[in-house]
């Protein structure tokens, strides 16, 4: 046996028996029009192009700017192979460090080119063996 439903309301019913709760809308009258005020103007600024590393440094959705963009870094895209980015990948699994957060492949490249500017010997020396 099935309990009795409650009858249907109807949207005037329904607001009859809400007129006296808290979530009760008040009547238009009762709220004064607030008066827009007129903004100032702000005066037009002239256009300034936006270099690259001034787009990198500025946040985007929350996350933090890119590293080196004080200015003295520059965008580069390198295409690796496939194998060159797994043993770069493999490098970064050596370079982890408990606590901090897993090298990238770029980690790894940025060291190379920092550790490169350190030593330009060894940097020659392992650019004629690599075969370029």
């Amino acid at each position: 046996m099935n309990p009795p439903r409650p009858p249907k309301l109807s949207g005037a019913d329904l607001a009859a028996q809400l007129a006296g709760t808290s979530f009760a809308r008040p009547a238009p009258a009762t709220l004064p029009a607030p008066e827009p005020e007129p903004a100032p103007k702000p005066e037009p600024e002239p256009e300034q192009r936006k270099t690259p590393a001034q787009k990198a440094a500025r946040s985007k959705g929350g996350r933090p700017a890119k590293a080196g963009a004080g200015g003295d870094a520059l965008p580069v895209n390198v295409r690796l192979a496939l194998e060159d980015h797994a043993e770069l990948a493999k490098v970064a699994v050596e370079l982890l460090v408990p606590g901090r957060p897993m090298p990238t492949v770029q980690d790894v490249v940025r060291g190379l080119v920092r550790g490169a500017l350190k030593d330009h010997d060894a940097l020659l020396k392992l650019v004629r063996k690599g075969g370029i």
